[in-house]
């Protein structure tokens, strides 16, 4: 048995530099036969795999070269080659997000690749006016990807006249800065932020609310049946619960100690330092766990659409510990939890 190994090792080689020589003649159906009598003889090379795939995408066969990149991966999952051909078969078949998150794994391993760098900038760029295009032609706007630092960015497709509207979202997630919670003169919804004042008590503001203000303002509060949190009315208290508030209450019983203890350090310390960033994303990510329906990466894309590129701030390794201690190790009982809360998923 194992001289017969030995052998079978030896004929995919063979069969290997013969595929080679192909591909570099351009002859991408023979490559293919051959490298696939090659992984007859040795299927648990993962090199194998990523040359057929190359192969294949070269005859814009993109499902089975997404095949094969991602038995290479399985095989070797530090290949970089391997994610870089899963990236571009997701790009042959428009799957820019998909593309996006495999060329992301691929500048994990090789970050100074100019190439990949490229290519993720390409797939973010066709993901972005992809996922814009089917309203923008209604709206009378374009979105489009500016450049790497400036992002995406909003451009008229006919003339506006002032004041006119060009279009409203709704956010996925907001939340108060922390030092402007408990000032009684700033009190609003923990979730949608409407104001829980009465007029006479905007003082300077007064006018300006006036001026602004798309709804009358709600003096009765809903708190939170376990910690201290308001509310505007019952929806938003029960669609906060439904959507993150579940996770992140002080109060809540499907944390464990330490997870509650981690809650307190980083609502103290987001206060303390003027930072909200770890308290949105915070929310982001109980709210991908809560979504049960469907993997949380899947719901985590939603966020990915809006955010770019961020500085790497000196905390980022504090909070993102706080956020594995909150999800990740506290009887939350999510399974994709820890692959949500490292500290490049933070970032």
């Amino acid at each position: 048995p194992k001289t017969r190994r030995l052998h079978m090792s030896e004929t995919a080689e063979q069969l290997k530099v013969q595929a080679n020589q192909s591909f570099r003649q351009k002859d991408f159906l023979r490559a293919i036969d051959l490298y696939s009598k090659a992984i007859a003889s040795s299927p648990n090379d993962p090199i194998l795999y990523s040359n057929r795939a190359i192969s294949l995408l070269n005859l814009n066969n993109y499902d089975k070269a997404l095949e094969d990149a991602q038995t290479a991966i399985k095989l070797n999952p530090n290949f970089t080659k391997a994610y870089f051909m899963e990236g571009k078969s997701y790009l042959g078949l428009r799957l820019y997000y998909e593309a996006s998150d495999a060329f992301r794994k691929a500048l994990s391993l090789e970050p100074t690749n100019d190439q990949v760098k490229q290519l993720l900038l390409e797939a973010y760029k066709f993901d972005t006016e992809d996922y814009y295009r089917p309203v923008q032609e209604e709206l009378g706007v374009q979105v489009r990807f500016i450049s790497e630092i400036k992002g995406k960015g909003v451009f008229a497709m006919r003339d506006y006249k002032p004041n006119d509207m060009l279009f409203s979202e709704k956010p996925l997630v907001c939340q108060r800065m922390k030092e402007n919670q408990d000032p009684p003169n700033l009190k609003s919804c923990n979730h949608c932020l409407r104001t829980l004042l009465r007029e006479e008590n905007f003082g300077p503001f007064k006018e300006v609310y006036k001026r602004f203000r798309t709804s009358s303002p709600n003096t009765q509060s809903f708190c939170c049946d376990n910690c201290p949190e308001e509310y505007c009315s019952e929806s938003c208290r029960e669609e906060a619960r439904h959507d993150y508030h579940q996770l992140l209450c002080e109060g809540s019983n499907r944390l464990g100690q330490d997870g509650k203890s981690a809650l307190v350090e980083l609502l103290n310390s987001s206060k303390a330092k003027g930072r909200a960033n770890p308290l949105v994303i915070s929310r982001m990510i109980a709210r991908a766990l809560n979504r049960n329906d469907v993997p949380s990466r899947t719901s985590m894309r939603i966020w990915w659409r809006f955010v770019g590129e961020q500085d790497i701030s000196d905390d980022d390794e504090f909070y993102a510990g706080l956020l594995k201690r909150i999800f990740g190790e506290c009887g939350a009982g999510f399974k994709d939890a820890p692959e949500l809360t490292t500290l490049e998923e933070y970032r």
